[in-house]
């Protein structure tokens, strides 16, 4: 069921935001949680206006001007689609939700790490036709995410730059949504994704315990029955 807010700020020159999500999918503490953050920000200064963005997670939410009224819009994560963004928070929400539950599957060392959805990653070509891909994690730089993405079965000491390209983490996930969950793990993190269930790994190649009545215990389970 379609939910839609109006976010007002009360001693401020900040005009109203509607903002509209699936009631069905988003939890109203979700929504709560984020109508707080964007009332912090506007209190400590932030203004948002028409064609402005702000980054929610790793998702980018864009301010559009309707009919005089300032609505937010997010990534809309269709493959082939010639538009990237449609009204609501959805989907920056759900994801959100999704990721934090991710890195809280293992103890990690580090703190966790949105990447935009805009930045880059390095992808193996073809990487929908693979049954287990790994995704190793560097560190950020710039728009780079860290990211590397490629088939798990692949051979030879040294990765050949010619079988692989250069896509925003946004075009990859349109064809691999199954990654999603995972890409606010820190650098130095790998993950095996196949039709067995999820790994995490370090860089010495060390396993993570995952743990009991996580996230990824729940899709080990289900890949497992």
């Amino acid at each position: 069921m379609l939910a839609q807010h109006t976010l007002t700020f009360a001693d401020s020159d900040q005009p109203a935001l509607q903002v509209e999500y699936d009631s069905d999918i988003v939890q109203l503490q979700e929504y709560e949680h984020f109508a707080n953050t964007i009332q912090q920000w506007v209190s400590a200064g932030e203004r948002f206006a028409a064609e402005e963005t702000v980054q929610i997670g790793w998702s980018v939410v864009k301010v559009v001007n309707e009919a005089g009224q300032l609505v937010l819009f997010e990534p809309r994560f269709q493959h082939n689609s010639d538009e990237v963004y449609s009204r609501g928070i959805t989907l920056t929400l759900l994801h959100l939700r999704i990721q934090l539950a991710a890195y809280d599957s293992c103890d990690f060392e580090q703190s966790i790490s949105f990447p935009s959805v805009f930045m880059s990653a390095q992808v193996q070509k073809d990487i929908t036709s693979f049954p287990a891909i790994n995704l190793v994690r560097d560190l950020t730089e710039d728009m780079y995410s860290g990211w590397l993405i490629y088939d798990a079965a692949y051979q030879g000491d040294a990765l050949n730059e010619d079988d692989f390209e250069v896509l925003s983490l946004y075009e990859i996930v349109c064809m691999r949504p199954d990654i999603i969950p995972f890409m606010a793990l820190p650098d130095g993190i790998g993950v095996t994704l196949s039709p067995s269930g999820v790994a995490i790994w370090n860089r010495q190649g060390e396993e993570y315990m995952i743990k009991q009545g996580s996230l990824i215990e729940m899709i080990n389970s289900e890949e497992a029955s």
